[in-house]
């Protein structure tokens, strides 16, 4: 009994340290897994212009987990991310991005109706039923190609909900493994995780497997963009945090 569970807590560990970093890279690269160039656009524009303003009461504390969390990406996670990009092409990695997007469908969907967004719901679902019938599950983006479904919706989750409706940030918080995070968008992260489908697959290092695969490919990705913005700040810890807080407040302006 004890083997199983060891190697269970084991994949969770790794899940969890994947999903936390890759959650820091994603704030720096200004990307996500939907296709939005002008948002992160006008979002570079904004990071390179302005300070964002978020209560930080644990910034001493915060301070130390993001020089925990700097640890663990440099010492585990980038030198895994190089070795899985040079098994696997660009292309492949790319298709992998598309249908780890194609899978996060309910999260969209729901989030969709509830901001009262019909018209991306019945889209978002359009795009899934046909990336997933004629795209191979989502790895091919075959609905670009059909008017209507061209351009994917504004990115959703339930943190991004929450703000829809206004209710604000909270408190900016670094948690150890875990990563940036601010009260209102840590409440979105457990719907978001009863809506990922992956959270049902059994058994759970099954489940475990996929989201730790899909950190991993997406960090393939960007593997260099971490490194670009603290190259580029004078205080690495508040750049990453207004690099958060500029993201979130984007998606969240963009769904308006």
């Amino acid at each position: 009994m004890n083997n199983p569970r060891r190697v269970l807590s084991l994949y969770l560990l790794i899940v969890t340290i994947l999903w936390g970093i890759s959650s820091t890279v994603l704030y720096a690269s200004g990307n996500s897994t939907s296709v939005d160039e002008e948002l992160f656009q006008e979002l570079e524009g904004d990071l390179q212009q302005s300070q964002v303003q978020v209560k930080d009461p644990l910034e001493p504390f915060n301070r130390v987990m993001f020089k925990i969390n700097d640890k663990l990406y440099y010492w585990v996670l980038k030198p895994t991310a190089r070795a899985y990009r040079s098994l696997f092409p660009s292309n492949f990695r790319t298709s992998l991005q598309h249908a780890f997007y194609n899978i996060k469908y309910p999260i969209r969907a729901v989030n969709s109706i509830l901001e009262f967004k019909f018209g991306d719901f019945f889209k978002e679902t359009g795009r899934f039923v046909v990336n997933t019938l004629l795209g191979f599950g989502g790895m091919i983006d075959v609905a670009r190609g059909i008017p209507w479904l061209k351009h994917a919706p504004p990115e959703r989750d339930t943190g991004v909900t929450l703000g829809y409706w206004g209710i604000g940030n909270g408190f900016y918080i670094v948690l150890p493994v875990v990563g940036p995070c601010t009260l209102r968008d840590a409440v979105g992260k457990v719907g978001d995780y009863f809506l990922d489908p992956v959270t049902y697959v059994e058994p759970e290092t099954a489940s475990a497997s996929i989201k730790a695969e899909d950190k991993l490919n997406y960090l393939s990705i960007h593997i260099n963009d971490y490194d670009d913005l603290k190259k580029a700040s004078l205080d690495p810890y508040v750049s990453f945090r207004n690099a958060y807080i500029q993201y979130r407040n984007a998606l969240i302006k963009k769904n308006r």
